[in-house]
């Protein structure tokens, strides 16, 4: 009986860097949560489920280890997940994305709670999706993210360039939707039938983007289509899309 009792649940370590100060609070209280839920619990019988169910209740953290440490610890790494979308909901209420659509709150303003500039405003398309859920009501969704997270990593961190993004739909040929792309000097960009080279499409635009001089970068627009071989990018001194 004494070498069962030596084996329950008697610490529960929660690592999780946090970068906002909102996220503080809430890593207590998951803290705390998870502890509850397996204090004097037999560490052998353990496992994720818990925690898991758990995490569901705290959309910003994300846990990416769960670790037993014998004879009585329970230790459980997390990540914060960074904002980076604000789609608006109604007049003056903006759903919060992370960078891969996860649902994160929703607040009264676009404001990024980690260092007080703004998401990425996204208008064109609705979400559809809970707190904790990832937003993909709609197929351009999956489109922007995986877009977003590549031009994201050749730019090291996309919002410090771009303000806003219009999924543009002319016709409802996926053929002819685009992505206005806003960057912050001034130049947009128009990405064309982003659901085909997607990804390339991205890292071209960086480049372009990245090749031009500091006056460019105030005006003008960065188009970019593709053939049946190549991806075509180009750059014009004005916006001819313009309205």
């Amino acid at each position: 009986m004494g070498v069962v009792s030596v084996y329950r649940v008697n610490f529960v370590t929660v690592n999780a860097p946090v970068v906002s100060v909102e996220a503080k609070d809430e890593a207590a209280a998951l803290q705390q949560k998870l502890f509850e839920a397996y204090e004097g619990e037999n560490i052998f019988s353990t496992d994720e489920t818990l925690a898991l169910e758990i995490f569901q209740e705290f959309p910003y953290f994300k846990m990416t280890s769960f670790t037993k440490e014998y004879p009585n610890r329970i230790v459980i790494v997390a990540k914060e997940d960074v904002e980076l979308f604000a789609f608006k909901k109604a007049e003056d209420s903006y759903y919060i994305l992370g960078a891969d659509g996860m649902v994160l709150g929703e607040r009264n303003s676009p404001t990024n709670r980690s260092d007080g500039a703004s998401n990425i405003q996204v208008t064109g398309v609705e979400i559809l999706a809970s707190i904790g859920q990832v937003a993909k009501n709609d197929e351009c969704l999956t489109w922007l993210y995986a877009f977003c997270e590549r031009a994201s990593e050749q730019l090291g961190g996309i919002r410090k360039n771009v303000t806003a993004i219009e999924v543009l739909r002319p016709t409802s040929s996926a053929a002819e939707m685009m992505f206005k792309i806003h960057f912050r000097e001034g130049v947009v960009a128009y990405v064309r039938n982003p659901s085909v080279c997607t990804l390339e499409k991205a890292e071209k635009l960086v480049e372009k983007y990245e090749s031009l001089s500091d006056s460019e970068r105030l005006r003008g627009m960065i188009v970019l289509t593709e053939n049946t071989q190549n991806v075509i990018v180009d750059y014009v001194q004005d916006d001819l899309f313009k309205e």
